[in-house]
């Protein structure tokens, strides 16, 4: 049945066009069975690829959110258009060791010459970035708290001279 949608697909072109890409990208059809997975997907969630195609591709999302992926799928296939999966939403997939991982999800409804119709999806794994604004955000939280706490006054102005923050001591001090 998988071999029969890569044939539909344009056969072993897709394949190897897929293959060829640095971002993990993989096909499936309306029923969301993995069609196709190319190697950076294969390893970013951890499968080998006769374990992934033709299976559901809500193994690769988090129990708590695998139902209600089946109704936006069939979504997607209602109005198909290029568009980022889950705009103003966290996302997460799920490894096949069982960790959830945050993620960018772009879809990009594909359809053969047959007229039957897939999505691509394109996922990158956004933990490090996750990871530097965590830094950041406990980076300000930290200089925020110096800069509160100081008994000097502090007084701080951009490039023009405009003042963009005082802390409590130069309140104090200038009233």
């Amino acid at each position: 049945m998988v071999r029969r949608y890569l044939e539909i697909a344009e056969g072993r072109q897709l394949e190897w066009l897929l293959d060829s890409a640095a971002d993990a990208m993989l096909i499936a059809d309306r029923e969301g069975r993995v069609i196709l997975a190319n190697s950076p997907a294969l390893k970013m969630f951890g499968y080998a690829s006769e374990e992934l195609i033709d299976r559901p591709l809500e193994i690769l999302l988090p129990e708590a959110v695998r139902h209600g992926h089946v109704a936006l799928r069939a979504e997607f296939f209602t109005q198909p258009s290029p568009r980022a999966m889950g705009s103003g939403r966290e996302l997460f997939a799920r490894h096949r060791d069982g960790t959830d991982f945050p993620v960018e999800v772009s879809l990009s409804p594909l359809q053969t010459e047959q007229g039957v119709p897939l999505v691509m999806a394109t996922i990158h794994d956004i933990t490090r970035r996750k990871q530097a604004e965590i830094a950041l955000q406990e980076s300000e939280v930290r200089m925020r708290a110096v800069f509160d706490t100081a008994v000097d006054a502090i007084v701080t102005i951009d490039e023009a001279g405009v003042i963009e923050r005082i802390n409590f001591a130069a309140e104090r001090l200038f009233g």
